[in-house]
């Protein structure tokens, strides 16, 4: 991996361009569901990292040998849980409870997770990451009236759930194992779990195979899956897994701008003050990180 520097670009990028799936899915064709939008990015996401693997030094023969590995289907496992969970959350919850909930617990999760594989807890990152998830308190205020407590409970197992994934995304480069060939593996049994449940649960799928509805799989699958994970996982090689959920917090800041600038959504004070807190609290994980890289193992790639 190279500075620390260019592992935070590279996060930050990958948070940016997984906040386009909401506006890309707003945009595409109507029909649409969360399980159904979750399988196309599992699944073509999956299969596009597979074919973009040696434009980033990688072969698709190292995705089968590293499915020997127990660590590969538990990140098949904490995917597949993130997805399921989030959604769950979202629907019983509220969309904006439950996403607070879901994403802004990853990097909780994660950072006090990191000392079981050996990353301590930095001064730093709890500053950061209690500044964005308050911003993303205030993001999320005028959204959130209450909801099922099932909703809330699955949420922050979802949240769980993410950040088990990071953890385990972060071993698996630790031990040697080519990060990005592991999550194209996880990526793919994770939508041929998902698969059954597409075609069991009743839904219109029609729309998959209209002209959109094919533009809105790619671009879920390459702008919104393939390309920010192989940024993720780079990034990843040279951070710890708190401070690397923090960045990522982006997504959340990023899919609300989205969302004011093409799809002509709202946004009360609250909320912009909610922006900026989450754009202060990365930056200042930016600048630790950036000007303290020894304050955390850094992991060879």
């Amino acid at each position: 991996m190279g500075s620390p520097r260019a592992a935070i670009a590279m996060t930050v990028a990958a948070g940016a361009l997984f906040a386009t799936g909401g506006t890309a899915q707003a945009l595409g064709p109507s029909g649409t569901t969360p399980f159904t939008v979750a399988e196309m990015r599992l699944g073509i996401g999956g299969l596009l990292m597979l074919a973009l693997l040696p434009l980033v030094g990688f072969h698709a023969r190292q995705v089968a040998q590293v499915l020997r590995h127990p660590l590969i289907w538990l990140l098949a496992l904490t995917s597949l849980g993130f997805q399921v969970l989030y959604f769950t959350g979202v629907s019983q919850a509220g969309v904006a409870l439950g996403a607070l909930l879901a994403m802004g617990s990853v990097p909780v999760f994660a950072g006090l997770l990191g000392p079981v594989i050996g990353h301590r807890i930095t001064r730093a990152w709890a500053i950061a990451t209690a500044i964005c998830v308050a911003g993303l308190a205030l993001l999320s205020l005028d959204g959130i009236q209450g909801g099922s407590g099932w909703g809330v409970i699955a949420a922050l197992a979802g949240g769980l759930s993410g950040a088990l994934f990071v953890l385990t995304t972060k071993v698996v480069i630790e031990k040697g194992m080519p990060g990005v060939p592991a999550n194209v593996a996880a990526y793919l049994i994770a939508g041929l779990a998902l698969l059954p449940v597409i075609m069991l649960v009743p839904q219109d799928l029609s729309w998959i195979g209209t002209v959109g509805g094919i533009v809105l799989a790619l671009y879920l699958g390459m702008f919104a899956m393939a390309i920010p994970n192989i940024l993720w996982v780079t990034g990843l090689a040279g951070l710890a897994p708190g401070p690397s959920s923090t960045l990522m917090l982006t997504e959340p800041a990023v899919a609300t701008l989205l969302g004011i600038v093409v799809l002509g959504e709202s946004l009360a004070i609250a909320g912009i003050v909610g922006i900026v807190l989450v754009m202060v609290g990365l930056l200042l994980q930016g600048l630790a990180l950036a000007r303290t890289p020894d304050e955390e193992p850094i992991a060879p790639m």
